[in-house]
């Protein structure tokens, strides 16, 4: 209690809170900025799909960083935003393939969830054309690092589905969404120019031993030669092979033979290995056979299929430990 000229003042709490909430009411309107900086950060850290670093800042842009927790991922439709801003990343540290082939993703992923407009931007489409018109004079670039290219996304059955496409070989498929793609940054590993034609495969593989570090496809293949035949026990894998012929081939019924050469399936292996090729459908097949490695003789199931027109030919695998027979049946049944 406060004495004022004979006056007795009373202490109110309410009145303090009254008084508090006019003066920061008062400090609001004069400086609306600064006290929101006080009480809210600068940018929140947080982790995409693929548990990668990013920042989402106050203004909602969102900063993504190539740090040690980046590797790179087929985009998500879900979280478009990010994969955008990965992609001016990409560009701006001038890795201008996996630039090229994320936008192409990103634009798929627009094109499959082309109803909701919302999720369409221009800017993306003009970035695209622009690295491509720059990157002209690298035309063995552009066709084996950019393509085939995808999306996460869902399906017309609302099942979330990995679409694959190709634009140079008309294609697009809808796998499992627990396939990943083994990126090609490398331009030949898994690419040739023949005398005759020119060849490339893309896989993409459900690691089944989620223990297992993640051995690269590539170390595999340099073990055994570079040839395609042989599969890890930990992996299920879907590849497609693409051929590109000089001349037409006048009679297309041998053209997996082609590809039995490449994955060096001589007829001495195929004895070896107890190699068979049923034909299941009109067109498509499934394969058995037994390979060695450093412990046991492993079996493997698969299923194949093969197109050809116009010069070009398409190749299609799945491949798993026979162990996972049913689940490849499926996967391979499912596949569109």
């Amino acid at each position: 209690m406060d004495t004022d000229k004979g006056k007795t003042i009373l202490f109110n709490p309410c009145s303090s809170v009254f008084i508090r909430g006019i003066l920061i009411t008062f400090s609001l309107s004069l400086f609306p900025q600064d006290v929101v900086n006080t009480v809210r950060p600068h940018f929140i850290d947080k982790v995409d799909v693929f548990g990668r670093n990013y920042r989402l800042k106050w203004n909602g842009e969102i900063q993504f960083s190539l740090d040690d927790s980046y590797k790179e991922a087929i985009p998500d439709l879900e979280q478009l935003d990010v994969h955008i801003a990965e992609a001016k990343e990409l560009v701006a540290k001038r890795k201008f393939f996996p630039a090229i082939r994320l936008l192409k993703g990103i634009s798929l992923c627009q094109k499959i969830d082309s109803k909701n407009k919302k999720q369409i931007k221009p800017e993306i489409q003009t970035i695209l054309n622009k690295l491509i018109s720059q990157n002209q004079d690298k035309k063995d670039e552009l066709e084996i690092l950019t393509e085939p290219y995808g999306c996460y996304a869902e399906s017309a059955k609302k099942e979330k589905k990995l679409f694959i496409e190709s634009k140079d070989f008309s294609f697009l498929y809808e796998i499992d969404y627990r396939f990943r793609y083994v990126f090609p940054n490398d331009l030949y590993r898994f690419a040739r120019k023949e005398k005759e034609y020119n060849w490339k495969v893309s896989y993409f593989r459900i690691l089944l031993n989620k223990l297992e570090n993640e051995k690269t496809l590539e170390s595999e293949y340099i073990k055994y030669e570079k040839k395609i035949f042989y599969e890890s026990p930990s992996q299920i894998i879907f590849s497609i092979g693409q051929t590109s012929h000089n001349h037409n081939l006048t009679d297309t019924s041998h053209y997996p033979d082609l590809w039995d050469s490449r994955r060096g399936l001589s007829n001495s292996v195929k004895r070896s290995s107890n190699f068979t090729r049923k034909e299941i459908f009109t067109g498509v097949y499934e394969t058995s056979f037994n390979l060695a490695d450093e412990s046991k003789i492993r079996s493997y199931t698969g299923f194949e299929t093969y197109k050809y027109a116009n010069s070009k030919g398409l190749a299609v695998f799945l491949t798993c430990p026979s162990e996972f027979q049913d689940e490849c049946k499926s996967i391979w049944q499912e596949m569109k």
